[in-house]
């Protein structure tokens, strides 16, 4: 039996279905359309789903439309909601014939005005696994309007769906395709009346691994139990996609980290402790933030040294083995300190213990299995004070720098056994090259300082970390910590970090294949990571910094997991692999699949060094730059994207090769498809 179909009234855009039969729904699939309640719920989200509200049959969730307009506080009658969904009659057009229904849709919401602009577009994860669901959110100034979304991978488009609304606050999901390691770019264009906002763009990372990109960010203030700022906290991460959350400074004690006393058979922790800092911490805002960072797919890892104690005497179970010494005197008061009180900061003095002995290796292997036990973090970052020098042991042999980074593994080898997530600092990449052959290890991470000062030295640090290999011929995703205007920020509390420097360290770090680590609480100038002198300016907080890492989550598979592609490319008076301050500068790409790409990066007006120490980088924008294809020109289509532009632009590449780029501010990248794909 043929039935009516409610006719879909919807804003500024009447749309009828017409008779269907329910056997025949199955071919109108494709009509993929959403129609929300006032709080944003969905009610259906194909016609399938709206036939069986009409026709008695379960919709969307099992329940019909009216059910769940019941269940968000519709308390009328069927006949009444479904009267409500007819809008009141339009205007009269030019020839005086009354027009169809009118657009205020949904019951109750009267469209303000015709604006087409979006805020605050979101999803409810930094990361997601292949074929999971991804719900996006979004404000609408206007309370109406007609979202056209469009789903890419690189430049094929997966999907597009249209989504139909009549409310401010709404809500549209989208299944994941089960591809794994990919990233996908999502592209919004709202119409609203004869108005239209375009361009509205979203990143989604993808994978079964979320140590495939990894992208950490880091908290580090416990002291205050305020739920909103909380959130408000995390939020602006999970925009970021970041996916790996440093708790930085929550110990109690480097020898003790979590304050326990035993309560019967069981340890019970403190409520509250002080960190190193003298800081108030609060274990509920500690379990709390870690509770709220898994519910967005985050990782929290617990923050804690290899190599730190908080005393140097024979207590808690501390031997005098386990310590390394200035001199040979076997004297305790000659414990190496790296950090010592009596100079004016700190609750204790940090002395340093020899990460190759193995009672020590056992002791806090020990207390990370107590903290595991008792609080929800879910890895162990682990930090070292860098390059101690020539030192000795216990009873007085010299033990050597080289010896003691080269045996930094024997150290993050037992650690594994913990069963926990692990990644190590390499400070200034002392001991890096032990490091990176730990197949235990989750992530390579190393803090940056003078010893790479140019944009060139990160591109070849990042570059070659992530081609390196562990024992087991795994790569690892690269985590720079690198504090931006560094030198600025120790006179100049109060004021703002400067844009371009920092844009431009994120694109050269993040182009060359890794990911920065700079956003908490606020952004870092400073390896004391509750520093925060200076202030996160809005056009980087709500323009860029979203801009930078959407475009890099989306394009991981070639930039991130890619490798290097020598002779792909020429800029003329510009340089490819090698970035030169003075020039636009290029970084190759390529993967498995024979794609093909290059990063565009304008070091032209660049004047310092990638830290912009004293906050004087200028970017001006550089123009004409003509760019020779030299591999795959006539088997590839080319396309070409920037920061503010995640659909492809078709580029019309001869068999000479030439691109020829009219205007770069920032950043551009040029992706050749395989002509099979």
């Amino acid at each position: 039996m043929a039935i009516d179909i409610i006719p879909l009234l919807y804003p500024n855009q009447q749309q009828f279905y017409p008779e269907v039969a329910p056997e025949a729904v199955t071919g109108l699939d494709s009509h993929l359309s959403v129609w929300a309640t006032a709080n944003g719920t969905l009610i259906y989200n194909t016609v399938k789903d709206l036939i069986g509200t009409v026709s008695g049959q379960p919709g969307a969730d099992g329940k019909s439309a009216y059910e769940l307009a019941v269940a968000n506080g519709f308390s009328g009658t069927e006949a009444e909601w479904l009267a409500s969904l007819k809008g009141p009659a339009g205007k009269d057009d030019a020839t005086g014939a009354t027009g169809p229904k009118g657009d205020t849709g949904i019951a109750g919401i009267t469209p303000t005005d015709d604006s087409a602009t979006l805020l605050d577009i979101n999803t409810d994860k930094a990361h997601y696994f292949p074929s999971e669901k991804v719900t996006f959110h979004a404000t609408s100034v206007s309370g109406h309007g007609h979202l056209v979304v469009k789903y890419y991978n690189l430049n094929n488009l997966i999907t597009t769906k249209d989504v139909y609304y009549g409310t401010s606050e709404l809500s549209w999901s989208w299944f994941l395709p089960s591809t794994d390691n990919v990233g996908y770019s999502v592209v919004i264009n709202n119409y609203v009346g004869e108005n239209n906002e375009a361009n509205y763009r979203f990143a989604i990372n993808v994978s079964s691994d979320p140590y495939n990109y990894p992208i950490m960010g880091f908290l580090s203030r416990y002291d205050m139990d305020y739920p909103l700022q909380r959130k408000e906290v995390l939020d602006y991460m999970k925009r970021l996609h970041i996916n790996l959350v440093q708790f930085y400074d929550w110990a109690d004690l480097h020898s003790l980290p979590l304050p326990v006393s035993s309560n019967g058979d069981s340890l019970q922790v403190s409520n509250t402790w002080t960190d190193i800092g003298n800081r108030l911490t609060r274990k509920k805002v500690i379990e709390d933030y870690c509770n709220l960072a898994k519910e967005y797919a985050m990782k929290p890892l617990a923050y804690m040294a290899m190599n730190g104690s908080d005393t140097n005497q024979l207590i808690h179970g501390l031997s005098a083995e386990m310590f390394l010494y200035d001199d040979n005197s076997k004297n305790l008061d000659h414990v190496y300190k790296t950090l010592d009180k009596s100079k004016g900061w700190g609750k204790y003095s940090l002395y340093s213990m020899n990460w190759m002995n193995g009672p020590w290796q056992d002791y806090i292997d020990n207390q990370m299995q107590i903290v595991r036990n008792n609080m929800p973090f879910e890895g162990w970052h682990i930090d070292m004070f860098g390059d101690p020098g020539n030192k000795y042991e216990s009873d007085g042999n010299q033990i050597s720098s080289a010896t003691l980074a080269g045996g930094i593994h024997y150290f993050l080898d037992k650690a594994a056994n913990l069963g926990w997530d692990t990644g190590v600092n390499s400070v200034g990449e002392y001991g890096i090259n032990d490091i990176k052959t730990v197949t235990a290890l989750k992530y390579l991470y190393t803090e940056v300082w003078d010893n790479r000062k140019t944009y060139d030295d990160m591109f070849r640090l990042v570059r070659g970390l992530k081609e390196s290999t562990d024992s087991n011929k795994n790569k690892k995703g690269v985590i720079i910590p690198a504090y931006m205007n560094y030198d600025y920020a120790k006179n100049n509390s109060g004021k703002d970090f400067n844009i371009d420097g920092i844009i431009l360290a994120d694109l050269v770090i993040m182009a060359s294949g890794g990911t920065h680590l700079e956003m908490g609480e606020h952004m870092l100038c400073n390896e004391y990571f509750p520093n925060s002198n200076l202030n996160l300016p809005t056009q980087l907080s709500s323009d860029y910094l979203p801009k930078i890492y959407d475009f890099f989550a989306a394009f991981k598979e070639i930039i991130s997991l890619g490798y290097q592609v020598d002779g792909l490319a020429a800029i003329d008076n510009g340089s490819v692999d090698s970035l030169q301050n003075g020039n636009v500068c290029g970084i190759s790409h390529g993967n498995d699949n024979n794609y093909l790409g290059l990063s565009l990066i304008n070091l032209k007006t660049a004047n310092t060094d990638w830290r912009d120490t004293n906050a004087t980088c200028s970017v001006t924008p550089a123009e004409n730059i003509k760019v020779t294809l030299k591999l795959g020109v006539t088997n590839h289509d080319w396309c070409y994207f920037d920061l503010a532009h995640l659909e492809p632009q078709k580029l019309n590449v001869g068999a000479d090769g030439i691109v020829n780029i009219a205007k770069l501010h920032y950043f551009g990248f040029i992706l050749g498809v395989p002509k099979s794909a």
